[in-house]
């Protein structure tokens, strides 16, 4: 699933599928909330994790900072001490 969202990408939606080294796989969709392009964007998360994301760009120099608040909860009883 993927919905492109308005012209700034609000309310633009994908679905994720992840497995990592865990034996686990996540599965979430993340639909953008917010977005002041190309300085900061917020998505809100929500199936086996639940929650927000914030990224955050700025110009140091000739070098980009980027920040990344993920603020998330596991909503599947087994992952919920991982977290």
């Amino acid at each position: 699933m993927q919905d492109r969202g308005n012209e700034r990408g609000v309310g633009g939606r994908v679905a994720v599928h992840a497995k990592g080294w865990l034996p686990y796989r996540l599965h979430w969709t993340g639909t953008m909330v917010g977005a002041d392009v190309p300085h900061r964007w917020q998505i809100e998360v929500t199936g086996d994790l639940t929650g927000r994301g914030e990224w955050r760009l700025s110009q140091r120099g000739e070098m980009a900072q980027v920040t990344y608040d993920w603020r998330v909860r596991a909503d599947r009883p087994l992952l919920s001490p991982l977290l």
